[in-house]
C-alpha cells in the first residue's frame, strides 16, 4: 500500500515538473515572439547600390526632412525642411513658422504634395514673432527665394584623420530681430552637426513613403571613446522611393572651396 502511494506522489511530481517547464517554455518562446514584432520596421535594411556622400545627397534630392526624434511615425511633426534649388544652393525653412503648421497640414500629407506645393506650404505665413513672451508684428515682407545661399560644410575626421566622424552643415534659413515697432525677418544660418549613418542609416516608412538619410547629433563634450564623442538627437531624411541607394559621409580628400577639414580653410 506505501508502495503504490509513493508510486502515485511521483507520478504527480513528474506532471508537475513537466507542466512548469512547458509553461516556462511557453512564456519564453511569447516573449521572444513580442520582442521580434515590435522591432520590425525600425531598422532600415541593410544599405545595398549605389552609395551618395551627404554634400552630394543634398544637391540631388530637394526636400530633407529634419526631425528631433531617432523614430519617425505619419504623426511625426518636422523641426524643418531643407531645400535644394538643384544648383548648389540649399535653404531651411522652420516648420513652425510655415503655412503648413498654420494650415495644420500633417506630415504625412504634405508627403502627398508635389515640388511646386510643397514649396508653397513652406512659405512665412506668420504675422507675428514672439519676443520674450510677446508677438510682435512682423513689419517686412519676405520672398522665399531670398533664402538660398551656399551650402557648407566642415568634416569632423576620426582620429587617424583620414574618416569623416561627422559633418557640420551650415545653411542659411529666415530668423526674427526685435526692431522699433515689431520684428524684422532677416537672412541668417544654422549649424546642424550630421553623424556616420552606420551600417543601416536612419530610416522610415510612412505608409507608402520611403525615407532614407542621415542622424543628426550632438556633441557629448568629452572624449574618453573616440568612436561614442556624438550622441542622437534625431535624423536627416529625404524621399528614395524605391531607389536602390545608401547615403554616406564625405571624404576629407574631397575638401573644396565649400568643404572644409577640422575647421580649416
Amino acid at each position: 500500500m506505501k508502495f503504490k502511494i509513493k508510486k502515485v506522489l511521483i507520478g504527480l511530481f513528474i506532471t508537475g515538473s513537466i507542466l512548469t517547464l512547458s509553461a516556462c517554455g511557453s512564456k519564453s518562446t511569447s516573449t521572444n515572439t513580442k520582442d521580434d514584432s515590435s522591432s520590425k520596421n525600425e531598422v532600415a535594411p541593410r544599405p545595398t547600390g549605389k552609395a551618395t556622400d551627404l554634400s552630394q545627397a543634398l544637391k540631388d534630392y530637394k526636400f530633407w526632412y529634419y526631425f528631433n526624434d531617432e523614430r519617425v511615425t505619419k504623426d511625426s511633426v518636422p523641426y524643418s525642411v531643407l531645400v535644394s534649388d538643384g544648383n548648389g544652393k540649399i535653404a531651411e525653412y522652420d516648420w513652425d513658422w510655415s503655412k503648413a503648421e498654420e494650415e495644420k497640414l500633417t506630415f504625412s500629407n504634405f508627403l502627398k504634395l508635389d515640388d511646386k506645393e510643397k514649396f508653397s506650404m513652406l512659405t512665412i505665413n506668420t504675422k507675428y514673432a514672439l519676443h520674450d513672451g510677446v508677438d510682435l508684428p512682423i513689419l517686412n515682407k519676405v520672398d522665399n527665394s531670398d533664402i538660398f545661399g551656399d551650402l557648407k560644410i566642415n568634416i569632423i575626421t576620426d582620429g587617424t584623420g583620414n574618416q569623416a566622424k561627422a559633418e557640420e552643415i551650415t545653411i542659411p534659413l529666415f530668423g526674427a530681430e526685435h526692431v522699433p515697432g515689431g520684428s524684422q525677418i532677416v537672412k541668417k544660418s544654422r549649424t546642424t552637426t550630421i553623424i556616420n549613418p552606420g551600417a543601416y542609416g536612419a530610416y522610415a516608412n510612412i505608409y507608402d513613403y520611403t525615407l532614407k538619410g542621415y542622424y543628426v547629433g550632438y556633441h557629448r563634450n568629452y572624449d574618453d571613446d573616440d568612436d561614442d564623442e556624438f550622441g542622437i538627437d534625431g535624423v536627416l531624411l529625404t524621399e528614395t522611393g524605391n531607389e536602390n541607394i545608401h547615403f554616406q559621409l564625405d571624404s576629407p580628400k574631397d575638401a573644396s572651396k565649400n568643404i572644409t577639414v577640422d575647421g580649416n580653410e
